[in-house]
């Protein structure tokens, strides 16, 4: 699993990664340190978020990923292929 942050003036914690296990792309977006639960939880499900381009669409009214970031994800996914079991 990867995981990246991106820096934010609006919100607290944004954290993008691959997780290989569910072959899913994610993100979390937190609004403030008090919250329990992000603002945002996309790609907690099996292959739930395939490719990048359906994670920057799902977190576009939040934020935009920098391109070396989207660049690092495409590289996990590829370099740590989902595998059902």
């Amino acid at each position: 699993m990867s995981r990246y942050q991106i820096e934010s003036t609006n919100y607290v914690e944004i954290t993008v990664g691959w997780d290989k296990p569910l072959g899913t792309y994610f993100a979390q977006i937190w609004e403030s340190e008090d919250s329990d639960e992000p603002i945002v939880w996309v790609g907690d499900e099996l292959k739930d978020v395939t490719s990048v381009h359906q994670l920057t669409e799902a977190i576009a009214p939040y934020c935009n990923i920098p391109q070396d970031i989207i660049d690092l994800l495409t590289t996990d996914q590829i370099n740590e292929p989902f595998t059902a079991r």
